[in-house]
């Protein structure tokens, strides 16, 4: 079953589709993993064949989970639910520029087993979307924070939507300074938060959204979508470089690395796990080969498990590693 609803300012859409259920600092990755010494004596390792080694070399830490997401392309977000369950936001790529709409955001609800609950994709006719950050909130709905380029003008928004536990959209805010939205719809505007880049949400004990941007720049929304404080921070600043990281119960962190070897032009992803006291305690190769652009998603599920997305040939997978071995 298939429902499109249409905003009038932003022209989202949101197409929903029911699936059926089935089943201290890290240390920093190699400037050049192709650089790596070869081990023990003999012939010296080719940069290739470091860079396979140093991408391939771990402790094979057990999977729980191995899940394909065939609707999600790059980019994931992803969180850990009370439940046991997960949410993961991707992009899906339109296959040709011309087509309509050229990129959506996908969101995707599994429970515990790694089985889908619900998928829906945000699309924008004119747009291209990119999901920014997600939360659960604490009536057991969900939240994603994105923005809209439009590919036929040189302008660019933020949005906020309020997803009820089933997916269904409850309501959205543009951060955008045009008006002209449908009052009847349940949708609004807030041209105050029209400057500011906001890339990172949290969903506060307070039952409040809390927007964080480059710079310092927050604001707090409501659970009704109303706009509270906001605080414009102390400067432009950059976006947000950080290594994907999740902190764990332990106290320790795993975080997904990127290893690079710049004169071969490859890269792979590999996650770490670190204790408390920031000594590597086990290692995992995820992609093997990555590719400009792609980035990776980890949340801790639990004191001894740790899930992550990552882009593989072009799908995203998302895995569930137990952290003992």
């Amino acid at each position: 079953m298939i429902r499109n609803a249409v905003v009038t300012m932003g022209a989202l859409l949101v197409l929903d589709s029911l699936a059926a259920c089935s089943s201290a600092a890290p240390p920093a990755a190699p400037e050049s993993a192709a650089s790596t010494p070869a081990v023990g004596a003999g012939a010296e390792e080719t940069p290739a064949e470091a860079f396979e080694r140093a991408c391939g070399a771990s402790s094979r830490l057990p999977r729980v989970i191995e899940k394909p997401l065939t609707s999600l392309g790059r980019s994931p977000h992803l969180a850990a639910l009370l439940d046991g369950g997960f949410l993961v936001a991707g992009e899906r790529e339109g296959s040709s520029v011309s087509l309509s709409p050229p990129r959506s955001v996908v969101v995707v609800r599994l429970d515990s087993e790694g089985t889908v609950a619900w998928e829906i994709t945000l699309v924008h006719p004119a747009g291209r979307l990119a999901a920014l950050a997600i939360a659960e909130t604490s009536d057991g709905g969900f939240a994603v924070l994105g923005r809209t380029e439009l590919t036929r003008e040189s302008r660019s928004y933020g949005w906020l939507t309020k997803l009820g536990a089933d997916g269904k959209t409850l309501w959205r805010d543009f951060f955008d300074a045009t008006s002209g939205m449908d009052a009847g719809k349940a949708d609004r505007f807030l041209p105050k938060l029209a400057p500011y880049a906001f890339e990172r949400l949290e969903f506060t004990e307070a039952g409040r959204f809390v927007l964080s941007g480059a710079g310092g720049a927050t604001a707090e929304i409501d659970t009704i979508g109303a706009l509270g404080t906001i605080t414009p921070g102390g400067g432009p600043g950059g976006p947000f470089e950080e290594e994907p990281a999740a902190q764990l119960p332990s106290g320790g962190k795993a975080v997904v690395a990127t290893l690079r070897a710049e004169e071969l032009g490859r890269s792979c992803l590999k996650l770490r796990v670190l204790d408390a006291d920031g000594k590597l305690v086990a290692e995992e190769p995820l992609a093997a080969e990555t590719q400009p652009g792609d980035r990776a998603a980890v949340a801790a599920v639990g004191a001894y498990k740790v899930a992550v997305a990552f882009a593989d040939v072009g799908a995203l997978v998302l895995v569930v590693l137990r952290t003992e071995r």
